[in-house]
């Protein structure tokens, strides 16, 4: 007979109740300050370390407590505790990682295609251990935010590993957090499952005007509400010609479906796939719409090598080019495309370009050109994922400059000796240097706090609007309920946005008495 069985008949457990929630909450704490250094490894190893303890505590909790509640219940409690102590972080230099972030780039991993794979019933087995620990996050917006990005990926760039998984995944977390919290996680789905029907109507379309095209376009018509997706500050390039020929009658099509709305097109979220006819072999490279343009305007001036000030005037937008300036009404759908297999030989040249291009070099464009177009950034997002891909070599002459430094007079040269182990290579979509990951991170940040301040005040404004007048107190508590499952508001955030909604005229302090608020209809 153990302690719990002598105690448990005269009510005396609550001490071992305790002494076994602070044991519990040591272990995992111990466990969580233990995580890899690597960022990598960090998010597996934080979550499958917290289930597997949780695993082996519910097992002893059945075979020492007799599974008493009260034991489970000081489990999830000891857990929650430790699992919102804000972690150490792993990547320098923001000073700690939240819970819901490693768990969101756990299922992300879970989630995407991967050469080591496990079953699907396995992936469904660990998906439900993930939701388990979810359900302790109290920070589930940020949770969401997280998971959002991540799930735009997989689903744009076809790298989930099964549409049904990514179905049951959000229908758990539906359980769990409700129709609001998974609303644009089921929009996003819903848009890409609509797709393959879209694109055999506009195959349709095309065969009943005799248009036909080298490639074969996809089209994602994606509700601009739903996604993570910001047009605000997009690169703005050239879209080779056949690109945008097959735009332009995709734009008709949808216009005559869809009376009433228009696209705006993400570029940058589109993916081209080329043959390569150039090297021994026949190379098929997936790569971005922007990578994709810079290969294809060395066929389009029949050159073999351009200064990055021809490129940038080659890549300059054109005035005619509506595909990418119009813009959104009602509804606010916009779509991504996917051109391919597109063979580099066969591209028509593009309206854009120089037109006195000779064979094996470009004329030389205005030196303000580099300004007029793609700026640092962009210019070098165009650029050098080929060039790590050994796809583009770079010639300076000057020698001060880094080995992938880009200036006006750099010369990029299609590497004509390119080989690779595969047929097939992918060329990143996103490459993320340390400071625009770090950008990217804090940019996150503060869209969550924003999304916070904003979410109190309405919060806010409910509670007045049904009780008319309220105590401080009683207010305070009011919105941590109604925050509760979101994120747990901060006193001092509340109070500020109480003293926000005052200056606004939505509330009045009470002149006979200060710790009382009234509702201004």
């Amino acid at each position: 007979m153990n302690i719990f069985q002598l105690l448990s008949p005269t009510n005396q457990c609550s001490e071992l109740l305790n002494c076994f929630g602070s044991h519990v909450k040591s272990l995992v704490n111990a466990a969580i300050a233990t995580m890899p250094i690597d960022p990598n490894l960090a998010p597996s190893y934080f979550v499958e370390s917290l289930l597997d303890l949780r695993t082996r505590f519910v097992s002893f909790i059945d075979e020492v407590f007799e599974g008493t509640s009260s034991f489970r219940n000081e489990m999830d409690k000891a857990f929650g505790q430790a699992v919102n102590s804000s972690p150490k972080s792993t990547t320098m230099p923001r000073s700690n990682v939240r819970a819901a972030e490693y768990l969101s780039r756990y299922m992300d991993t879970l989630l995407r295609k991967s050469p080591k794979h496990c079953s699907e019933a396995e992936l469904e087995a660990k998906l439900t251990a993930s939701i388990t620990l979810f359900k302790y996050i109290e920070e589930k917006d940020i949770f969401r935010k997280h998971y959002q990005r991540y799930l735009c990926y997989r689903l744009i760039f076809r790298a989930s590993a099964l549409l049904d998984t990514e179905e049951s995944a959000i229908n758990q977390l539906n359980k769990v957090c409700g129709y609001e919290f998974t609303s644009k996680f089921q929009r996003m789905f819903n848009d890409i499952q609509l797709a393959p029907d879209l694109n055999s109507n506009f195959q349709r379309y095309l065969s009943e005007r005799g248009l036909q095209f080298r490639f074969t376009p996809h089209f994602d018509v994606l509700t601009l509400s739903a996604w993570p997706i910001s047009l605000k500050n997009a690169t703005e390039f050239s879209l080779p010609s056949d690109l945008l020929s097959v735009n332009t009658h995709f734009e008709e099509f949808y216009r005559a479906a869809y009376n009433g709305r228009r696209l705006r097109w993400a570029q940058s979220h589109s993916t081209t796939e080329l043959r390569c006819c150039y090297t021994d072999k026949p190379y098929v490279i997936s790569l971005s719409s922007l990578n994709a343009a810079v290969l294809l305007l060395f066929e389009s001036l029949d050159v073999d090598q351009l200064s990055v000030a021809d490129l940038c005037l080659g890549l300059q937008p054109r005035v005619a080019d509506t595909s990418q300036t119009t813009t959104s009404t009602t509804t606010a759908p916009h779509t991504t495309s996917d051109g391919g297999p597109m063979a580099m030989d066969s591209v028509q040249p593009s309206a854009a370009a120089p037109s006195s291009a000779g064979p094996h070099s470009a004329p030389h464009a205005p030196s303000s050109s580099l300004a007029q177009s793609l700026d640092a950034d962009a210019l070098r997002r165009a650029v050098l994922p080929l060039v790590e891909a050994n796809v583009l070599s770079l010639q300076t002459s000057d020698s001060s400059l880094g080995p992938n430094a880009l200036s006006e007079n750099t010369i990029i040269a299609l590497n004509h000796n390119f080989t690779s182990k595969r047929l097939r290579i992918k060329i990143s979509y996103f490459p993320q240097t340390r400071e625009s990951a770090q950008e990217e991170a804090e940019r996150g940040e503060k869209e969550v706090e924003e999304d916070r301040r904003f979410f109190t005040q309405a919060a806010i404004v409910r509670i007045m609007k049904v009780r008319k007048t309220c105590k401080h107190t009683i207010l305070i508590k009011c919105v941590l309920d109604m925050a509760k499952g979101r994120f747990q508001p901060a006193v001092p955030l509340i109070k500020r946005c109480i003293e926000n909604l005052i200056e606004k005229g939505y509330l009045e302090r009470s002149p006979n008495d200060p710790d009382q608020y009234n509702y201004l209809a």
